[in-house]
């Protein structure tokens, strides 16, 4: 094992597998997403994610989520 390599059960494919079939969800993908968006909410979209530089959709709902995790941490260390 390298340095930069992880145990198998670390991997993130192994984490979103066990959270996959712990809750029960499925992945869906970022088309649904952009699919279910009128063009005023897509515009809304593109354009929240032009503004903090995110070169895509998936990588903005990826710091969507990140900014909802840390604050939800900081609201039951309260």
């Amino acid at each position: 094992m390298t340095r930069w390599s992880r145990p198998k059960s670390e991997t993130p494919s192994a984490r979103h597998t066990f959270a996959r079939d712990a809750y029960a969800i499925r992945y869906g993908n970022i088309r649904n997403i952009v699919h279910a968006l009128d063009n005023d909410q897509f515009d809304f979209l593109c354009a929240s994610a032009a503004r903090i530089n995110c070169e895509s959709i998936a990588e903005y709902l990826t710091e969507l989520v990140r900014d909802a995790y840390e604050e939800s941490k900081g609201q039951n260390d309260e």
